[in-house]
């Protein structure tokens, strides 16, 4: 069933994630090489990472970046911090984003989802989730563009 939701979200559209460039910002050195490593595995052309929100800002604004994969909580500029400025930014706005977070509870993910989060995941990840949020997140930011 899995399998069918995923061949339905790309039969209309071609993602080719060879193309694609995916920033991972977590203050976890750990989970950040375990996602990248990941993603590489399965076929995403660039990730890229950051180890704060301050350093994924600077990136978002000099890489061209296709889906930003962020922590809720870490030092210097939290994963709000970071949504709040890029839903400010016209450059930035339309870059999907996937909240990465240890937090589950009801109110959490409601608050996050007002904020304007464009997916959630809840530690600890599961890769086969992460990997269709991504997907999902990608399918909807292209036929918006259409």
């Amino acid at each position: 069933m899995a399998d069918e939701a995923s061949e339905n979200l790309v039969s209309p559209i071609s993602i080719r994630n060879s193309d694609l460039t995916i920033l991972v910002t977590d203050d976890s050195r750990t989970l950040r090489m375990m996602v990248e490593s990941k993603l590489k595995e399965q076929g995403y052309g660039r990730v890229i990472v950051a180890e704060n929100g301050q350093q994924a800002l600077a990136m978002l604004r000099t890489e061209r970046v296709d889906c930003l994969l962020c922590d809720w909580d870490m030092p210097v500029l939290n994963g709000y911090q970071v949504l709040v400025e890029m839903k400010h930014d016209p450059e930035l706005k339309n870059i999907p984003f996937i909240l990465v977070t240890a937090k589950a509870t009801k109110n959490d993910i409601l608050n996050a989802i007002k904020a304007g989060v464009d997916e959630y995941v809840v530690k600890p990840i599961q890769f086969p989730v992460l990997l269709r949020k991504i997907l999902e997140v990608l399918v909807r930011r292209q036929q918006n563009r259409k």
